[in-house]
């Protein structure tokens, strides 16, 4: 998720959030084609990328290029990652997030 968290008004964040989807948009389709600019049900992109590096990499090309590069790559824009794991794989894990049994 991108958060313009340094945009001064409400209209500047969301100019700045819209210009920057629009840009990964183009990002993602000169690198993977027309195919992976189609979104999911949340309006995310879902390229065929190999590795969480591609990813952060599509998106700082992105940030780089969107036309607010003195705003996005200080303090204009903040990202944020989600992590999940299906499986917790060290005993330690286990004991300190058990699986619902019941």
């Amino acid at each position: 998720m991108v958060l313009p968290v340094g945009a001064e008004t409400f209209s500047e964040a969301m100019k700045i959030g819209a210009e920057l989807y629009q840009t990964l948009k183009k990002v993602i389709k000169k690198k993977y084609g027309q195919d992976a600019t189609n979104v999911g049900d949340e309006g995310g992109f879902a390229p065929n990328i190999l590795n969480t590096d591609d990813a952060l990499d599509i998106l700082l090309e992105a940030m780089d290029a969107c036309g607010h590069k003195d705003k996005v790559m200080g303090i204009r824009i903040t990202l944020l990652l989600r992590l999940t794991s299906k499986m917790y794989s060290s005993p330690l894990e286990r004991m300190l997030h058990p699986r619902n049994s019941t």
